[in-house]
């Protein structure tokens, strides 16, 4: 097991960025409407408040779960939502995953051998 989650590649799931979203309301706008760049700007910062809502309900459903936190984090990296991660901050996201799945698998095979050894 590698610990990808090969489902959930963004190359395999297409996700448009909040950018690009913007950017494609900002060209159907500008057909009738001058859209201003403070306009675009308050409506990026509400959906940023919006998918950062999205990502917090997300992350307390994964605890009801009691999935992994790693997981949440490294799904919630993958989908993209909120305010864009840093190449810093996604690498450790990541690293931190591949350590959980890691020790899942570990203790996954531990429990395994114990159950066989009785």
């Amino acid at each position: 097991m590698t610990g990808e989650l090969p489902d959930m590649q963004p190359d395999k799931i297409p996700i448009t960025s909040l950018d690009r979203v913007l950017n494609e309301w900002v060209e159907t706008q500008g057909l009738w409407h001058d859209v201003s760049d403070d306009d675009v700007a308050v409506l990026r910062s509400r959906l940023i408040a919006r998918e950062e809502n999205i990502k917090t309900i997300l992350a307390v459903a994964g605890r009801q779960f009691a999935l992994p936190s790693e997981v949440v984090a490294e799904v919630l990296a993958q989908v993209g939502l909120g305010e864009p991660l840093d190449q810093a901050t996604r690498n450790l996201i990541h690293d931190r995953y591949q350590d959980a799945v890691n020790k899942i698998v570990s203790d996954n095979e531990a429990s395994r051998h114990r159950r066989d050894q009785a």
